[in-house]
């Protein structure tokens, strides 16, 4: 770090970019690299503004006068408050989140019974995530559908998925016994017979009764419809 002056607004940071590295010898803004590389940078097209927010400043020799004279710029000033709105807005989304997430394990735990809906998928950045789904049915036969989140998974393998479900609900504090329900798709990784996910959960718990996700048997019969009709195919727009 090479920070100018006292001044919070004046963090000037190593490159933290996939493409740069610290060997590159160059230092950068740390407000206006995060700006610009939000999307929210005020001029990010203006001559000189992208040595310190995009290519890295390296001229030692007139660092002291340059570095100066961009921290008290407007642009610099522009980002700094453009940023610091932005990670306020981020902390309020997320407490806001994370008080409507306690929210909804207050009322599954005064319902008591439950099942969980489950469904891994694999994200852009090549990692897995489960999206975990408690529902449940209150006094008045009103039934509610809580998404508790995307919970990261190290692999699709049974073992593991079912290690981050226990850990979930043990995190929502929820007795695995009051599970009567299970809802996954037909891989065999969930549906085996003799090792998947539901067979595990029901090892702990013998009335949480297995059923292939409906919405996911239509769509592999859709998919297999599709396969053997092309006028199918090409009224709903699928190659």
């Amino acid at each position: 770090m090479l920070p100018l002056g006292s001044s919070e607004t004046s963090t000037l940071a190593l490159p933290t970019s996939p493409s740069s590295t610290s060997s590159e010898n160059k230092v950068y803004c740390y407000f206006c690299r995060t700006a610009y590389y939000g999307g929210f940078h005020p001029e990010p097209n203006k001559s000189g503004e992208a040595t310190l927010a995009f290519t890295g400043f390296s001229d030692w020799k007139n660092a002291i006068a340059r570095l100066t004279k961009h921290e008290s710029s407007k642009t610099h000033s522009d980002c700094v408050y453009l940023v610091k709105q932005q990670q306020k807005s981020t902390v309020a989304a997320q407490l806001n989140l994370t008080h409507q997430i306690q929210q909804a394990n207050d009322g599954i735990s005064e319902r008591k019974i439950y099942s969980i809906i489950c469904d891994e998928t694999r994200v852009e950045s090549g990692k897995e995530q489960l999206c975990f789904t408690i529902r449940s049915v209150d006094n008045d036969f009103i039934i509610y559908e809580d998404v508790l989140g995307m919970y990261m998974i190290a692999s699709k393998s049974a073992a593991d998925i079912t290690e981050v479900i226990l850990d979930i609900i043990c995190r929502c504090n929820l007795d695995i016994k009051d599970c009567r329900g299970q809802g996954y798709d037909g891989a065999p990784s969930m549906a085996g017979h003799i090792s998947g996910v539901a067979v595990r959960i029901q090892s702990l718990c013998r009335k949480a009764f297995f059923v292939h996700c409906n919405a996911h048997s239509l769509d592999l019969a859709l998919q297999d419809l599709t396969s053997t009709s092309s006028s199918i195919s090409t009224a709903l727009n699928i190659t």
